[in-house]
């Protein structure tokens, strides 16, 4: 299935997942970028925006959310 955009919604979470992965083994978005095909802006903002839903809507610390982030 896609979406509005005609992607496939599942394909571009785990895109996302990778990116954060790959952010927290200690690459840069510009690295990251670089290396999917995509611009380091993008990379910024698709895992600053997982992280901020995380911290908001967890329910958790956010020392406790954070930890699990780069």
């Amino acid at each position: 299935m896609t979406d509005h955009r005609g992607t496939d919604p599942r394909a571009s979470d785990e895109l996302t997942l990778r990116i954060i992965k790959l952010r927290c083994d200690g690459y840069t978005p510009a690295m990251i970028g670089r290396r999917i095909g995509r611009s380091q802006q993008y990379v910024s903002t698709a895992t600053v925006r997982v992280c901020r839903a995380d911290r908001q809507e967890s329910g958790e610390p956010r020392d406790a959310v954070m930890a699990a982030y780069w």
